[in-house]
């Protein structure tokens, strides 16, 4: 027997191949093919990296299934920051800010809106005696830290505080897995949809493990 890179086989071990081959319905070449395959496949394997990640084996399946997960969605995590995040972000250094710069670095897939975009520039300006500088700036960095969505559905699902309502609904037209947040009454919602209510700072643990 000749394969295409010419490997001679005895006829012995031919004849034998020939036997199996036939039993399970393949060729001489398939069943060659194969076994040969499978001995490259042995010996890659014993190859491949030994050295410790630094995570258990469980921790190590984890991240896998994180990771595939996020390859089947095809994109990153996609998440809307409540507007006391962004205000909290744009004003001091802190987990607010990273998660903002997350956003810049196109590391992290945030969301925006008008309305969330208008109460972030409003609140320092009415609050905080913002400078003439601080809304331009903080403008900038929310166009250069998410994409701009346009909620068209309204819900009622935040009755103590009804301003809440449209960082839902900018979440719901983005489509997002998250609202990071630091408003107790949304953190006592959980849920929305499928939609995460998370603190900043329970979202940066889970995100740096992955």
């Amino acid at each position: 027997m000749a394969t295409e890179a010419n490997i001679r086989l005895p006829d012995d071990l031919l004849a034998q191949i020939t036997d199996i081959a036939a039993r399970e319905g393949k060729t001489p070449d398939e069943m060659a093919t194969e076994a040969i395959k499978r001995e490259v496949a042995r010996r890659l394997i014993a190859k491949l990296p030994s050295k410790p990640s630094g995570m258990t084996e469980e921790e190590e399946i984890e991240a896998a299934v994180r990771a595939v997960h996020d390859y089947r969605r095809g994109r990153q995590v996609k998440v809307v920051l409540d507007t006391n995040i962004l205000i909290s972000g744009l004003r001091y250094r802190g987990k607010p800010r990273e998660v903002i710069q997350m956003g810049v670095e196109r590391t992290l897939d945030v969301a925006l809106s008008p309305p969330i975009v208008a109460e972030t520039l409003r609140v320092p300006r009415d609050k905080f005696q913002a400078t003439p500088e601080q809304p331009s700036n903080a403008e900038t960095i929310m166009e250069a830290c998410g994409r701009m969505v346009h909620p068209t559905v309204r819900l009622d699902v935040a009755p103590d505080d009804p301003n809440d309502n449209h960082i839902v609904e900018t979440a719901v037209a983005a489509g997002a897995d998250a609202i990071i947040t630091g408003d107790k009454d949304s953190l006592r919602l959980e849920n929305y949809q499928g939609i995460r209510m998370v603190r900043v700072s329970d979202f940066l643990h889970k995100e740096h493990r992955r």
